[in-house]
């Protein structure tokens, strides 16, 4: 008999990867695929989006900006806080899996009530003056099969500083979530 324990833990790393990965998993097969398709790529630092889906996010922000692209122009070299940013943007007309996360990645950045410079990066990053950094990531995987047995290895090498530090992407949860549903998952920081 399966340990419930374990059904558990695979629900919750399912769920954490369909949030992040804005994905429908349909299987184990999908999981694997889809956590690695996306893993090397991943873009808005603890959004965990896409390239792609950033900038479908940027326009769709920019489309819903409550007095358009100009308004956010302006709010560059003052002080930005999180409130101000937030009130410049309608939430209403972004799909909730962005607005929601973005959301509290803005209200979290700022809530010092200074202008943080994840927020100051995220308006350039609006108005198009800059992009975001890429969160650089080594990413080797070694497959072995054994075919009577079906197991996979893999080893992943993560930066230490992506998993540590204030502004470090949660990729320690995204391991952790792997290593649950897929044997043979090594992790080690470089």
């Amino acid at each position: 008999m399966r340990d419930p324990k374990n059904k558990e833990k695979k629900a919750k790393a399912k769920n954490y990867l369909v949030e992040s990965l804005g994905e429908t998993i349909n299987d184990d097969t999908d999981l694997i695929e889809l956590s690695f398709s996306h893993f090397a790529d991943l873009y808005l630092p603890t959004l965990a989006f896409s390239q792609g889906v950033a900038g479908n996010l940027k326009n769709a922000i920019l489309n819903s900006a409550n007095d358009g692209k100009e308004i956010l122009k302006n709010l560059q070299g003052e002080t930005i806080t999180a409130e101000k940013l937030i009130q410049k943007i309608n939430f209403d007309n972004l799909p909730s899996r962005y607005s929601d996360a973005l959301k509290q990645k803005i209200t979290q950045e700022g809530s010092d009530g200074e202008s943080s410079s994840w927020v100051k990066d995220f308006v350039s990053f609006l108005t198009g003056n800059k992009t975001l950094p890429t969160k650089e990531i080594k990413l080797s995987v070694n497959t072995t099969r054994d075919l009577s047995a079906h197991t996979c290895n893999m080893s992943l090498d993560i930066p230490e500083s992506m998993v540590t530090g204030q502004a470090a992407w949660p990729s320690q949860n995204f391991i952790e979530a792997l290593s649950s549903v897929i044997k043979g998952v090594s992790v080690n920081s470089v």
